[in-house]
């Protein structure tokens, strides 16, 4: 999907979603990474932020100098930059007239409120719709907007482990009587911020092709539950059941080595298999053995091929590993610590890093985006705002509000 830009304009200026305007009423990671992903492409993104508190993100850490503060945030610095912010308080009556007619401006809605209270608010599609037809809503919530749990709360652990994930975590565990685990900080939410953006992104080029908005609704279970779409299926074509005993590669998966570990899968058998052994050398054990070229029997003999392939690995640096494996196209990655991540020689020559000059924070790498458009890449056209840094601008100069409208709303808390 891509706007024609003004004469004025470019791709570079513009980013692929250049004059899409998008609301955002949401907190925390999911709703605010979908919408960091399209603002990051170029969209407008308006924060809506709750008077006085803002996101709870500007709360979490990390935080520079170890020092909380409402814009000292890691975490909220990289899910909101490029992006906005008011205060606004839309369930607030005074506060409704200013959501709608942002509303009748937008593009796209995203939000992560429960059905119930935004159907009681009148501000659910239904509602919305009639205000702007073209809309596009993107509802984020923990199992949509229909079904028994539809107004069931839900924090990022409980959605985690309603996908499913859990149960299946750690995979190939040895003592299948571990209880389950989470991925590692809100990994989940992550996942369903980027199927919302996906959704979105369909639902816009709908918009653009007919001139009708839609609702958009995103079940976290749901879509959490795509992450297991293998494990599901294993049940009703041959009959398995998954758990974390069960789960995963008999001889592969991650394995220890001389400086940390790596990660393998085989996924064209045994074109991989036989080019992860080359790669450590084909020890001895390897021989002659015909046995071993058959799948099943590695199968069947899964833990004793794990120790000889452990014992090999021990020798080898995970680079060692790494470079020789994809050399002959073998599917094997090394696990990396965050410093080696930021040192990356791959993700450097891709530009992935951005060097951020911050007023107040001094100079640091920041991740900047997942893919390169070659006539719109990545930039970073301003910094997380502070909590209603744009308050004048989208009120006074977006809205027409006058000094003592703006005023009254702030006399009355609902900005």
């Amino acid at each position: 999907m891509k706007r024609i830009p003004k004469d004025s304009e470019s791709p570079q200026k513009t980013g692929v979603l250049g004059g899409i305007t998008v609301v955002e009423l949401s907190e925390f990671i999911a709703g605010p990474y979908c919408s960091k992903l399209l603002a990051d492409m170029g969209a407008e993104v308006i924060k809506l932020e709750s008077p006085g508190q803002g996101d709870i993100t500007r709360r979490r850490p990390p935080f520079k100098g170890d020092s909380p503060g409402p814009d000292n945030s890691g975490l909220f610095f990289f899910l909101n930059a490029n992006k906005l912010s008011i205060t606004l308080d839309p369930f607030h009556p005074a506060g409704k007239k200013a959501f709608f007619e942002l509303i009748a401006k937008a593009d796209l809605l995203i939000e992560d409120r429960s059905p119930v209270i935004m159907e009681e608010a009148e501000l659910d599609f239904k509602h919305l719709a009639k205000v702007n037809p073209r809309l596009v809503v993107t509802s984020i919530t923990p199992f949509g907007q229909t079904g028994p749990y539809r107004n069931y709360r839900a924090y990022p652990l409980n959605t985690f482990q309603s996908g499913g994930e859990g149960y299946l975590t750690p995979g190939a565990s040895p003592y299948p009587q571990r209880p389950p685990l989470k991925w590692a900080n809100f990994s989940g939410d992550y996942f369903c911020g980027v199927s919302a953006a996906g959704a979105a992104l369909l639902a816009l080029f709908h918009q653009r092709a007919t001139g009708k908005g839609q609702h958009v609704d995103i079940s976290k279970q749901e879509a959490l539950l795509d992450m297991n779409t293998i494990d599901l299926l294993r049940w009703p074509n041959r009959g398995e059941l998954a758990n974390r005993a069960t789960r995963g590669y008999k001889f592969a998966g991650v394995m220890p080595c001389k400086n940390g570990y790596v990660d393998f899968g085989f996924h064209r058998w045994p074109d991989e298999w036989q080019a992860i052994l080359s790669v450590i050398g084909t020890p001895g054990w390897w021989g002659e053995d015909e046995n071993l070229k058959d799948r099943a029997y590695c199968e069947e003999h899964g833990n004793e091929l794990k120790q000889r392939l452990a014992d090999s690995f021990k020798v080898h640096t995970k680079e060692e590993i790494y470079q020789k494996a994809i050399a002959k196209h073998a599917a094997i990655a090394p696990c990396l610590q965050i410093d080696e991540v930021a040192d990356s020689p791959q993700m450097n020559s891709r530009g992935f890093f951005a060097e951020i000059d911050h007023p107040n924070w001094g100079k640091f790498k920041f991740p900047t985006a997942p893919y390169r458009f070659s006539d719109a890449p990545w930039r970073l056209r301003h910094l997380a705002p502070s909590l209603g840094e744009h308050n004048e601008e989208i009120y006074k100069q977006r809205l027409s509000m006058s000094t003592q409208e703006l005023t009254n709303l702030k006399e009355k808390g609902a900005i």
